[in-house]
């Protein structure tokens, strides 16, 4: 099921890892340090941070925690919970979440919304709600003793600019093989609608 990186692939996958720094560049300063010294340590606070999705056709983004005009511009003003387990073999893992988290899902590719706000214009806005919004990584600071698989998952549910109500999950996860090899696993926007 996963995907070799090609050239038209790798800006999308940038941004996924872009996404990523984000959440890294979010720890509090003794984070930066790298893993706590000892095996079984855990390490619990809340941050900000915001989510970045975008389907594989790059037709359409979402962005969780604030719109695309304050992200873009690297505004973060939700909370998330972020655990650090540092496990037998030396990995760290990790774990970001949020409930209820604000999402907004515009038409076109995060370089097209973010191009829009940072000239001045409005991204497409397709729908806005809520989602619970989850990051995963089986090994943080790529310590070489696994593949290191790490993405995010968000569902809830969005109302599009007509009223309509939408069922949504979004996703995004890599993987890096112990080969140095980095696939794209999944990358998805999907709307179901509900009710209308």
């Amino acid at each position: 099921m996963s995907k070799g990186i090609d050239t038209t692939t790798h800006r999308r996958l940038r941004l996924l890892l872009a996404g990523a720094l984000l959440a890294a560049l979010a720890l509090p300063g003794a984070a930066h340090a790298g893993p706590p010294a000892s095996s079984g340590s855990v390490v619990r606070f809340v941050d900000n941070g915001n989510g970045f999705y975008m389907n594989a056709e790059a037709t359409r983004s979402a962005i969780t925690g604030a719109p695309a005009e304050l992200a873009c511009l690297g505004i973060r003003p939700t909370p998330v919970d972020h655990q650090f387990v540092v496990t037998a073999s030396g990995a760290v893992v990790v774990r970001i979440s949020g409930d209820e988290r604000p999402i907004w899902v515009y038409d076109g590719s995060l370089d097209q919304v973010c191009g829009a706000v940072l000239s001045g214009g409005a991204p497409a806005l397709v729908a806005e709600g809520s989602v619970r919004e989850t990051y995963t990584d089986n090994d943080f600071f790529v310590s070489g003793t696994r593949v290191n698989s790490f993405g995010t998952n968000a569902t809830g549910f969005v109302v599009d600019v007509d009223g309509r109500t939408w069922g949504l999950t979004a996703s995004g996860r890599l993987q890096w093989t112990l080969d140095g090899d980095l696939r794209i696993i999944t990358e998805d926007i999907r709307m179901t609608p509900r009710g209308n």
